[in-house]
């Protein structure tokens, strides 16, 4: 009888237990979302931010060597954070490929001062570089859309746990 006791008590803490864990594995996979989102939704923040201040230089009456080498460094940050995004999975490796059609079209033509001319609205740098940014947001707006409708499921996470307890590696389960 003692052992049957015994027994009950020991599943009710491991049930318990168990539970915890799963509620615990729960929560980190939403943390983790939200920290995805933020990232993306901030990079898109500073690529639109970019955008503009690659438009003002090219839009410019005179060559501003500042605001090129301003221009210049905020891409090469953009650009980082794609990688890191990249090699943490958060988005497609065909980001890469806009990238480099991104800073090709910014940076390629009239970007020096001997070259430089101001261009207009509807000059076609301009609107290259606008396609191009809009086809990069493009991508990222899809890694935003899969990582705020991706969920977890129970058994995902039960699984984590039975992991957990018996200690076998963790191993990433959508």
């Amino acid at each position: 009888m003692a052992f049957l006791h015994l027994l009950g008590t020991i599943t009710t803490w491991l049930l318990v237990v168990i539970g915890w864990m799963i509620v615990a594995d729960q929560q980190d996979y939403r943390e983790i979302r939200k920290d995805r989102s933020t990232r993306l939704n901030d990079l898109r923040k500073e690529l639109a931010s970019w955008e503009r201040e690659v438009l003002e230089f090219h839009q410019s009456s005179q060559f501003d060597t500042s605001k090129a080498r301003l221009v210049v460094r905020a891409f090469s940050a953009i650009s980082r954070e794609i990688s890191i995004l990249i090699a943490c999975d958060f988005v497609t490796s065909s980001c890469e490929d806009k990238v480099i059609a991104l800073r090709k079209a910014a940076t390629s033509t009239n970007f020096d001062l001997t070259s430089f001319q101001q261009l207009t609205a509807d000059s076609p740098l301009i609107g290259e570089i606008m396609v191009t940014r809009d086809e990069l947001d493009a991508k990222l707006v899809e890694a935003l859309t899969q990582t705020i409708t991706q969920s977890r499921s129970l058994k995902a996470s039960f699984t984590n746990a039975k992991n957990k307890i018996w200690g076998v590696s963790h191993q990433r389960e959508d």
